[in-house]
């Protein structure tokens, strides 16, 4: 199989051009099989953008196929191709933790700020753990900083605050929203709080940044 995402505010607007009639409305989450360019498509209503979209599933054969039809149905929407990098970016802005980067094995949803997306409710393993670390006190969080500085740190870079280290980083990158290098990563909670100056060791040297709010982008 391979996968193709369709993002934006006019994915909509790309996806009718493509399939020829009006589509009734795919709810977010959702998933439908819509023939696309004479190729049954799987159609998720889902991304890793931050942007309204879709994610589009079809046999390998076949992507090349769907990939050009896209573009020639796209191309009066100012439809573009773009890759992983640019998706990375979006996925940053939009303040989305990646896997094996912002979370992994070692950090629970209580840390990582994502108990929204938890249904307690409901019986999976690993509750027990996530269940018991929201009794506890939470040693460090997940967080959002901007720099002041020109300069982009790399995963693993050390966090400081009056001279003490309190985390690390995880994901950096330039944001073309916010015209500034941006990044997230964890710090001890009681330096998590938008407004929190900090330093960055990046090579030696300390770059100045501060805790921000997440997202950095939100769609209006």
């Amino acid at each position: 199989m391979a996968q193709l995402a369709l993002q934006g505010p006019q994915s909509d607007a790309v996806l009718e051009a493509l399939s020829g009639s009006h589509l009734k409305k795919i709810k977010q989450k959702q998933v439908r099989v819509i023939p696309l360019a004479n190729i049954p498509v799987l159609v998720s209503r889902t991304g890793f953008t931050g942007e309204r979209g879709y994610e589009l599933f079809v046999p390998g054969d076949k992507a090349i196929v769907l990939w050009h039809a896209l573009l020639t149905a796209g191309k009066s929407h100012g439809l573009l191709p773009c890759g992983m990098i640019s998706r990375d970016i979006l996925r940053l802005e939009a303040g989305f933790a990646l896997y094996g980067n912002d979370i992994d094995e070692t950090r629970t949803p209580v840390e990582a700020g994502l108990l929204s997306v938890v249904d307690l409710h409901k019986s999976f393993i690993g509750k027990d753990a996530i269940v018991k670390h929201t009794g506890e006190a939470i040693k460090s969080m997940l967080v959002g900083f901007e720099l002041y500085d020109k300069v982009i740190p790399s995963s693993g870079d050390t966090i400081f605050s009056e001279n003490r280290e309190i985390g690390s980083t995880t994901s950096c990158n330039h944001s073309p929203h916010r015209r500034r290098d941006i990044g997230l990563g964890y710090v001890l909670t009681r330096y998590s709080q938008p407004g929190q100056e900090i330093e960055i060791e990046v090579k030696d040297k300390e770059i100045a940044a501060k805790i921000v709010e997440l997202p950095f982008y939100k769609r209006k």
